[in-house]
């Protein structure tokens, strides 16, 4: 997988001269590496994703991702995270949204650093820029495939944007499929989640997920689920394991007086009623 581009590679995927990258790259200190090639000193700067700004990663990602560049993988993590599995297969439909929200999301950052720049109030920039986007007076193409949004959405897709390393996967709706039979939560996620859960601490769901999500973070281990998600699969497994549940968490006692079946004896004969 690429992890470097040079400035003329750039140029079409940034749509900016070559010029104005390689300015902007001494400009927020890109990191690069040499190759034997034609320039000016006889060689070839390429410049290294990982230490691009944020707003330029996101850009790359969107066309490398929204292009599908033959050369590259449909769903490009750039380098600079840990890897990640892929997402289950994905309609176009949701895909096509997913580029939709993550292209907002750099609009979103651009306004922003513009904002910094100008010495203008972050706070006004992000509600200025929420109200001309719900308004429909900005980017109503986006506007009419994703509908109104709001500050804390956009700062909640832009950590998942840059959790996913820019993947424009990260931001697809897995909503709903549950009731598919599938289930968007890793085996890792899960086994934590059970080893957490399945024991008489009796550790409550939201702070076991929370638990689990620092936990693999540490290990650096993957765990794309979102909390609802996991929440999802912890009930599940409730309603369906309610013996196992019982029994892991509150002991035999209650496993026998809360889900065994029992039989009353009649004193008398010693019958089953």
């Amino acid at each position: 997988m690429r992890d470097a581009f040079c400035a003329r590679e750039l140029a079409p995927l940034l749509q900016k001269k070559r010029q104005s990258i390689e300015e902007w790259a001494l400009r927020h200190n890109w990191r690069y590496r040499e190759q034997p090639g034609r320039g000016r000193h006889g060689h070839i700067k390429l410049w290294l994703i990982e230490s691009m700004d944020e707003e330029t990663r996101l850009a790359l990602a969107l066309r490398l991702q929204r292009d599908a560049v033959p050369a590259l993988p449909q769903k490009t993590i750039i380098q600079g995270s840990p890897p990640l599995p892929p997402f289950p297969e994905t309609p176009p439909a949701k895909l096509r949204k997913a580029s939709f929200r993550a292209d907002l999301v750099l609009k979103y950052l651009t306004a922003k650093r513009l904002a910094k720049r100008r010495g203008a109030p972050l706070c006004d920039a992000r509600q200025g820029f929420v109200t001309l986007y719900n308004a429909g007076a900005s980017y109503p193409a986006i506007l009419a495939e994703l509908g109104p949004t709001s500050e804390k959405t956009l700062e909640r897709w832009a950590v998942m944007l840059r959790e996913r390393g820019h993947d424009c996967g990260a931001l697809v709706s897995h909503a709903g499929e549950h009731r598919r039979g599938t289930s968007v939560v890793t085996e890792s996620e899960k086994e934590l989640l059970l080893k957490l859960l399945l024991h008489q601490n009796r550790i409550k769901t939201g702070t076991a997920i929370g638990m689990a999500k620092l936990s693999l973070a540490a290990k650096n281990v993957p765990s794309p689920s979102s909390p609802g998600a996991m929440r999802h699969f912890i009930n599940t497994f409730k309603s369906l394991h309610a013996d196992v549940w019982t029994l892991a968490r509150e002991g035999e006692k209650a496993l026998i007086d809360k889900i065994l079946p029992y039989f009353n004896r009649d004193r008398q004969d010693g019958g089953v009623v």
